[in-house]
């Protein structure tokens, strides 16, 4: 499972038989801003994971 372009641009070693799912989140590391504005955009992709991982199950 990858996250963000840059991850899936690096894990091409994948075997082709592994089910692969891609989950194209911004990264929170890149956030601008106060430190509470960054917390806000961490919180935001923690939550859409926290959505996504739900609808796995």
């Amino acid at each position: 499972m990858t996250l963000c372009g840059d991850a899936r641009d690096r894990c091409s070693v994948i075997p082709s038989q592994a089910q692969s799912v891609h989950w194209p989140l911004p990264d929170p590391a890149q956030a601008k801003g106060t430190p509470e504005q960054k917390m806000v955009v961490f919180r935001q992709v923690r939550d859409e994971i926290k959505q996504l991982v739900k609808g796995l199950i």
